[in-house]
């Protein structure tokens, strides 16, 4: 409930920043193109997050026999978010990005990694079953980047000086906060020793590559849109999908706590309580995305007249198809966290590296065919493809795993 509450709570802030108060608080003149800034950063950056978490949380987790110490978990995420942020520098450059547009990437990256190093500290407490610290967290770093973000910009009237008090608060966050409560439950000092840092990198390396494609799989048409319509295509397109990540959020902070769960059942094999809990999970998946097509049937365009303003209300038919986006995602994100669980990395990858293919060839003719709605039209597809090649293996894994404690 703590995770739940914390992270709908943070996702909330994380929209009013990204969204409604950079919309409402910019000059008129710029406010679309202010956040179709903040939307590139956010689509640039969410790949090379992808790579600083290096997809340790649910092995971290899962990690039932404690082959490697918090310690070296801690030790090694230091050295993934180092990696991640240079490799983000690089990346813009390299791309010919606005010097605008790489200050503002590079301050959201810095943002990120608050979130990046939050996450392994979380991984030792939902470990330990104290989710209610990850909740407070969560609540902590939202009240105070939206307390940053809105006072830096109403002094300055600059949106990238906002992002890096943004940055600065979150940060403050997990290291007064965060490391504290996780220092209860064990030693938070890193452990820089190069074997098991390496052998630990080396073991996720095929998950994290799966993890940055699945990441790009959305970025990477968001980034055609820009490319092809401009900043305020995509500031239209990203201000209308900020509020339906609820789906998403909501989802996967419902799901995110039983992974633990799950991964004890397949541990011990009881694969029919892994198999029911699955089937629930996709049916309160499947309420939530009914509920908010619902609501944005019912309320759609009212609700995005008020919270954007009447310039918004005609891209409110962009809605339908990134809810769809959104639920698709959870369900790869589910598959993709089976997998991990399974210690089977290498088909994350495979699965991941043809939905970021399938999105990447489909956003352009699909854009020029059904425009901005080219975008999530080529993300359910990828997803679909994605979804379809983990679930083969899942059911083989499970499959086998039973007739194997059968012979015992």
């Amino acid at each position: 409930l703590y995770n739940t509450v914390g992270t709908i709570f943070y996702c909330f802030c994380q929209w009013l920043t990204s969204a409604f108060l950079v919309v409402h608080l910019s000059p008129e003149d710029i406010s679309v193109s202010n956040t179709g800034l903040l939307q590139l950063s956010i689509s640039v950056t969410n790949i090379f997050y992808s790579i600083s978490l290096y997809s340790t949380r649910t092995y971290q987790i899962s990690d039932i026999d404690n082959k490697y110490s918090d310690g070296i978990y801690i030790a090694t995420r230091f050295v993934t978010a180092v990696f991640a942020t240079l490799l983000c520098l690089v990346y813009v450059l390299i791309i010919g990005y606005s010097a605008k547009s790489v200050i503002c990437i590079m301050f959201y990256m810095l943002y990120k990694l608050s979130e990046t190093f939050s996450d392994v500290y979380h991984g030792i407490d939902q470990k330990n079953y104290r989710m209610d610290y990850v909740g407070i967290s969560y609540i902590l770093r939202g009240i105070f980047s939206v307390i940053a973000f809105v006072l830096v910009i109403v002094v300055t009237g600059n949106v990238l000086a906002a992002v890096f008090a943004m940055a600065i608060s979150t940060l403050a966050v997990v290291a007064i906060y965060d490391v504290r409560c996780s220092a209860k439950l064990c030693s938070v000092k890193p452990v820089f020793e190069k074997k098991p840092i390496a052998t630990l990198l080396v073991t996720c390396f095929p998950a994290v590559i799966s993890t940055a494609a699945f990441a790009a799989t959305t970025s990477v048409p968001r980034q055609i849109l820009e490319g092809m319509r401009g900043e305020e295509a995509l500031g239209y397109y990203g201000t209308i999908a900020t509020p339906l990540v609820v789906v998403q959020v909501m989802a996967t902070s419902i799901f995110n706590p039983m992974i633990t769960q799950i991964a004890e059942f397949y541990h011990d094999g009881k694969i029919r309580n892994f198999i029911k809990m699955t089937f629930r999970n996709l049916l309160e998946l499947a309420a939530i995305s009914g509920a908010v097509c619902v609501g944005v049937a019912l309320l759609g365009e009212f609700a995005v007249g008020i919270v954007f303003g009447k310039k918004f209300v005609e891209y409110t038919y962009l809605m339908y198809g990134i809810i769809a986006c959104t639920t698709m995602y959870v369900v790869s994100w589910l598959c993709t966290n089976y997998l991990i669980i399974m210690r089977k990395m290498w088909v994350c990858t495979v699965a991941s590296l043809a939905a970021l293919a399938t999105s990447s060839l489909l956003a352009k003719p699909f854009i020029n065919r059904f425009g901005m709605n080219g975008v999530s039209y080529s993300i359910i597809i990828a997803y679909v493809i994605h979804i379809a090649i983990c679930g083969v293996i899942i059911c083989k894994n499970l499959k086998a795993r039973g007739k194997s404690l059968e012979l015992q």
